[in-house]
């Protein structure tokens, strides 16, 4: 790792530039993500090489992954969400000695949950901004297909919306999409994906559990039919639509699947214990932060957009 990079380093941005919009309802994690995104690259098991850095617009962003590693407690949302920066900037670079070095810059579309809702004021202007990006991140956050049912609330509309600003299909249809399903690590989330056998303990130390990215598909899909709750809302088939919409509305070949979180699970002494392996309790996170598939959803929309050699 070059010795100049380092987080919180303010860098020029360098390479092509992979326009996202990142979107999720309303408390699916987009904050945690975001932060996450200047200390994943540290983890074990993150995608050797690479390397992240916030802009000078991502800095509070930065604040937050440092207050995580450092305090292992949540950040407050509040100095990011009234930072009023609309787009955030964060340059990836990959360095290897003895071979070509590869860089991008991600611009990240940084909108609140609600503003991605059918009934939103702010609509319109989302609609365009989703039409100027490159591809998009999409967070699904099971236990809220559980409890409120309506993920699909704040995405299902969107693809009408961005192409009635003049854009058709066959354009729209050359947009990424990273499919996200988060919160693997959640006490109420991992036990069942286990009992689905969606989980395969890492051969290397500490054996955390993964989903292979060759089961993310099945597993968005086993999820989609798991966490949705017809008691809570009878009738309700916003599972069911969010997964009919994406099959629909994206290219196959340019739509991704990936189990996530940002915090990751607990790592005692022993590495990882089945019997304690939740890492968050209220706000505290009880050990090390290892986030799970936070990189890799935007280095796979880097190389489906092209923005990769």
């Amino acid at each position: 790792m070059s010795p100049d990079l380092k987080i919180g380093a303010s860098k020029k941005a360098v390479g092509p530039v992979l326009k996202i919009g990142l979107i999720g309802a309303p408390n699916s994690g987009k904050l945690t993500f975001l932060s996450a995104l200047t200390t994943a690259f540290l983890s074990r098991g993150a995608p050797n090489g690479w390397v992240v850095n916030p802009e000078r617009d991502a800095l509070a962003f930065d604040e937050s992954a440092k207050e995580i590693l450092a305090l292992r407690t949540f950040p407050s949302r509040t100095e990011v969400e009234n930072s009023g920066k609309l787009w955030l900037r964060f340059f990836f670079s990959w360095e290897r000695r003895g071979e070509p070095s590869r860089t991008f810059t991600v611009e990240i579309l940084n909108r609140a949950g609600q503003a991605f809702s059918r009934r939103s004021p702010d609509s319109s202007a989302v609609a365009k901004e989703l039409a100027g990006c490159d591809g998009y991140l999409l967070l699904i956050d099971p236990l809220r297909e559980r409890w409120r049912g309506d993920n699909s609330d704040f995405f299902s509309h969107l693809p009408a919306r961005i192409m009635s600003n003049d854009m058709p299909l066959s354009e729209f249809r050359k947009r990424a999409l990273a499919v996200c399903v988060t919160k693997y690590d959640d006490a109420q989330v991992f036990p069942p994906s286990l009992s689905g056998n969606y989980g395969t303990q890492q051969a290397t130390a500490p054996h955390f559990p993964t989903v292979e990215s060759a089961d993310a598909k099945s597993y968005f899909e086993w999820a989609c039919a798991h966490f949705a709750d017809h008691t809570a809302r009878p009738g309700n088939d916003s599972a069911e639509r969010l997964h009919h919409q994406i099959e629909r509305m994206f290219d196959p070949d340019l739509t991704a699947y990936f189990v996530t979180s940002s915090v990751g699970f607990r790592r005692s002494q022993k590495g990882f214990e089945i019997k304690e392996f939740v890492n968050v309790q209220g706000s505290r996170i009880l050990s090390s932060v290892t986030p799970i598939n936070v990189l890799e959803p935007i280095i796979k929309l880097a190389e489906l957009s092209g923005r990769l050699s």
